[in-house]
C-alpha cells in the first residue's frame, strides 16, 4: 500500500466559477475514497485576500465506510463583498499533514472577467458525465463553449434528438441540454459555436445567390466542406444566420453565441460580381447579432472570433463581450503575443476581456514534459499582460489545433500544476486584470530609462533566450513586476516544447517611487499555493527622489513581485 503522503487524500475548489458580491461561497471537498475508513477528516481552512488573512474557518467532513464511493461535501467559507477580487484558499489536514490550495474570486458582472474552456462531446453515453464539468470548475473557467453541437452550420436543430454533425460526429440533443444546465448550477455560462458564414454543399447548391466567390468565379470554400456564404447586409444570409443565433438561445438555451471565422476570404465577390470586403461588414453583423439576441436575453453573452489577429482593429470596439483572438503563424513567439494582447486592450479601450486562443501543438507532436512546460510559460505570459487563454476543457483536455474535437487528455502531474497556475491567476486577478496598471516594460527600464533598474545580467523588458523576461505594469496605486523564466529556452517561439527552467539565483531591484510604500510582496504558482511572502525593502533619496531597493532570492518560472503603495494623494506623503 503507498504511503499516506503519497495518497491525493481529498481535493478542493470553489462550488460556482465565479461568485457576486455578497453570495455565499462554498468550497466543494472531494475526499478519496481509499483514504480514510471511519474517521472524520477535521479541517482548517484559511482565506487569503493577496497577502492579507481575511478569514479562518474550521470544518469537518464525514467519512463512511471506505468501500463505500466518495462522496462530494461542501463547507461554506460564508459571503465576501468586494465588488472584483480574487481570493486564496488554504485547506489543511494537520492530522494527516495534508494541505491543499485552491482560488475563488468575484464581480458584480460576470462579464468582468471571463475564463473560457471548451466542451465538445455530446454523445448519448455522455449525457450522465459530469466529470467533465466538474474538471473545468476546479480551473475557475465561467464561460464553456460547446464546440460543433450544431446539426448543420446552417441549420442548428435538427428534428431528431440523436443526429450526426457534418463532421459525422453523434450528437445527443438532450445531452447538450443537460451540459447547459450543469453549467448553470456551476455558476459557468454556456456559449453556442456557430460560424458566421459556413454551410453545406446542399444548402449552397440550392441558394447560389447567398454564396461567397473567388476572383476566378469559384465558390469559397473550406476542407471541401463548409462554403462561405455572403454575410453582407443585403443577403439573405445575413438574416438566416441570425435567426440560427437567435434559436440556440430561445430553444437550445444557450447563454450566448461564438462568432466563429476561418481567417479568409479577407475580400470576396458575390454572385453578380460585386466586391465585397468582409472586415467592412463584421462590426455590422455583430451589431446586428447583438440587437436580436438582446431581444431574448439582454445579458446575452456575444463572442466574435478574430483568426489571425484579424480583422481586430475594426471589430473591438464593437457591441460584444470579449477581444477574442485565435493566434496562427507568423504570430509565433512570446513578443507578438504581448503585442497582441496590448493592441487589443487598446482598441477596446481596455473595456472588455482580451481572449487569446493559442493551441499547444507539441502536446500532439512532441513529449509530454516539453509541451507542459510551454503551455506554463505562454499562460503566464497572456495573464502577466492582463489576458485570459482558452486552452482547457473536456475532461482534463487541451487543444492542440482548431478542430476542438481532437483534444489531447493530460495526465494527473500535468493537471496539478496547470491548476495552480489558474488559481495563481485567479487568486490575483485583482492585479492582473486591473485596467488602471499600465505596461511600462519598455519605457521604464534599459537605456536611459532609471524608473525601474535591474541588477542583473540575465534580464530583458522584452522576451529573449536564456533571459528572465520582466513584465512591468503600474498604476497610482500599486507596481506589479512579472518575471517570466526563460533561461532554459534556446528560442522564444511560443508553440515549440520546453524544457523545465532551472530555478533561477536572486535578482535585484531598485525603483523610483513617487508615494510611501506599505510593502514588497512575492508569490510563485509552484510555492505554497502561490502565498505571497514579504519582501525586506529599503529606501534612500537621490538626486531623482526616492528609490527603493530590494533583493527578490530566487526565482521559478512564473514569479510575481507586488508593490503596494499609501493612498497616493499629494498632500498626503509622509516621506521624512
Amino acid at each position: 500500500m503507498a504511503p499516506l503522503k503519497d495518497k491525493v487524500l481529498f481535493d478542493c475548489w470553489p462550488h460556482k466559477a465565479l461568485y457576486r458580491p455578497g453570495e455565499e461561497v462554498r468550497l466543494v471537498i472531494r475526499r478519496d475514497k481509499e483514504a480514510f475508513a471511519g474517521e472524520d477528516i477535521s479541517l482548517r481552512i484559511h482565506v487569503y485576500r493577496l497577502h492579507r488573512l481575511v478569514r479562518e474557518i474550521s470544518g469537518t467532513i464525514p467519512v463512511k465506510k471506505a468501500s463505500e464511493n466518495p462522496k462530494d461535501h461542501t463547507i461554506s467559507l460564508g459571503d465576501f463583498n468586494e465588488s472584483m477580487s480574487g481570493f486564496g484558499v488554504e485547506v489543511r489536514d494537520d492530522v494527516r499533514g495534508v494541505v491543499k490550495y485552491t482560488a475563488f474570486d468575484m464581480a458584480e458582472k460576470s462579464r468582468e472577467i471571463l475564463r473560457y474552456g471548451f466542451l465538445s462531446d455530446f454523445s448519448p453515453a455522455d449525457r450522465e458525465d459530469t466529470a467533465d464539468l466538474d474538471a473545468l470548475l476546479a480551473f475557475h473557467l465561467n464561460m464553456v463553449q460547446f464546440y460543433d453541437w450544431a446539426y448543420r452550420h446552417h441549420q442548428f436543430l435538427s428534428e431528431d434528438q440523436i443526429y450526426r454533425d457534418l463532421m459525422g460526429k453523434v450528437i445527443d440533443f438532450s445531452t447538450i441540454r443537460e451540459k447547459i444546465g450543469g453549467c448553470h448550477e456551476r455558476g459557468m455560462m454556456a456559449i453556442g459555436y456557430g460560424a458566421v458564414y459556413a454551410a453545406g454543399k446542399d444548402y449552397h447548391d440550392a441558394h447560389p445567390e447567398e454564396g461567397l466567390y473567388t476572383s476566378a468565379g469559384d465558390p469559397w470554400v473550406f476542407i471541401d466542406r463548409f462554403y462561405i456564404m455572403n454575410l453582407s447586409r443585403e443577403n439573405p444570409w445575413r438574416a438566416r444566420i441570425i435567426g440560427e443565433y437567435r434559436r440556440a438561445l430561445d430553444q437550445a438555451g444557450f447563454d450566448g453565441i461564438h462568432m466563429d471565422t476561418y481567417g479568409f476570404p479577407k475580400t470576396a465577390f458575390d454572385v453578380e460580381g460585386r466586391h465585397i470586403c468582409l472586415e467592412k461588414e463584421y462590426p455590422g453583423l455583430i451589431a446586428d447579432t447583438r440587437k436580436e439576441i438582446a431581444a431574448l436575453n439582454p445579458e446575452g453573452i456575444l463572442v466574435f472570433n478574430n483568426v489571425g489577429n484579424w480583422p481586430m482593429g475594426e471589430t473591438a470596439r464593437a457591441p460584444q463581450d470579449v477581444v477574442y483572438i485565435e493566434v496562427w503563424p507568423p504570430y509565433t513567439n512570446y513578443e507578438h503575443i504581448r503585442q497582441i494582447i496590448l493592441d487589443a486592450r487598446s482598441a477596446s479601450g481596455d473595456t472588455k476581456t482580451v481572449i487569446i486562443a493559442a493551441y499547444i501543438a507539441p502536446f500532439r507532436t512532441g513529449k509530454a514534459a516539453g509541451a507542459l512546460c510551454s503551455a506554463l510559460l505562454l499562460f503566464s505570459t497572456i495573464v502577466s499582460h492582463g489576458a485570459t487563454h482558452l486552452f482547457l476543457g473536456e475532461n482534463n483536455g487541451v487543444l492542440t489545433q482548431g478542430y476542438y474535437s481532437d483534444y489531447t487528455l493530460l495526465s494527473g502531474g500535468a493537471v496539478k500544476r496547470l491548476r495552480e497556475y489558474h488559481d495563481f491567476a485567479v487568486r490575483y486577478g485583482a492585479l492582473f486584470y486591473d485596467p488602471l496598471l499600465k505596461d511600462v516594460s519598455m519605457t521604464h527600464t534599459g537605456g536611459d530609462n532609471q524608473e525601474y533598474c535591474c541588477f542583473s545580467r540575465d534580464w530583458s523588458p522584452t522576451p529573449e533566450p536564456g533571459k528572465r523576461w520582466l513584465v512591468i505594469r503600474e498604476g497610482a496605486a500599486a507596481k506589479l513586476i512579472s518575471i517570466i523564466k526563460l533561461s532554459g529556452c534556446g528560442e522564444i517561439c511560443w508553440n515549440t516544447g520546453k524544457p523545465d527552467p532551472v530555478e533561477g539565483g536572486e535578482i535585484a531591484f531598485s525603483i523610483q517611487v513617487d508615494f510611501e510604500v506599505k510593502g514588497i510582496w512575492q508569490a510563485d504558482p509552484e510555492q505554497e499555493g502561490g502565498a505571497m511572502s514579504v519582501l525586506p525593502w529599503t529606501r534612500r533619496k537621490t538626486n531623482r527622489g526616492y528609490y527603493i531597493d530590494f533583493t527578490v532570492p530566487r526565482t521559478g518560472l512564473w514569479t510575481l513581485v507586488y508593490i503596494e503603495l499609501l493612498n497616493p494623494i499629494f498632500s498626503q506623503r509622509s516621506f521624512s
